[in-house]
């Protein structure tokens, strides 16, 4: 019981690990093995240090993943409630909750509260900062390109 607490304490809620690694039968049994061979706290702290590591690109790409869907969520239909999020998740309401928290926190959604309801809305403004500091300057080039092509296109005799 001690060991897989500090699983949770080290990864996180398991069902987002689970769900991160490719096959959630191999992730116990890693696991398990931690749980067999190692006696004392170091043994287990650092064990779980190493499988963090072996896993950490998996685990945060999932981890993104789940916060991109949520973003996506919140643009199809913005002030969604905890319980509308999860029915789309395949994790607990726990771990839901920890992401929007980290959404919350980089400014990328806000909540307000409608009477018991908490709802969740995306929060556009970052994300527009973000496009007019380095998507717009692609996008002007680009199209300038295009336009200067068009033009000498039409230029050319047939």
């Amino acid at each position: 019981s001690q060991k897989f607490k500090l699983f949770d304490g080290v990864f996180g809620t398991s069902d987002e690990v689970l769900g991160a690694y490719e096959s959630g039968v191999d992730f116990e049994k890693r696991i398990a093995a931690i749980d067999q061979q190692c006696r004392k706290p170091t043994e287990i702290a650092s064990a779980f240090d190493q499988l963090k590591l072996e896993l950490s690109f998996e685990i945060d790409e999932a981890m993104s993943q789940t916060r991109r869907k949520l973003l996506d969520l919140l643009c199809e239909q913005n002030g969604q409630t905890l319980g509308a999020l999860c029915e789309h998740l395949a994790m607990a309401r726990q771990s839901v909750t920890q992401h929007l928290d980290l959404l919350e926190e980089a400014n990328l959604v806000s909540t307000t509260r409608r009477g018991r309801e908490k709802l969740h809305f995306i929060n556009p403004v970052p994300l527009h900062d973000i496009y007019e500091r380095w998507v717009r300057k692609f996008e002007l080039q680009r199209l300038t390109l295009l336009h200067d092509l068009k033009r000498e296109l039409e230029r050319k005799p047939k």
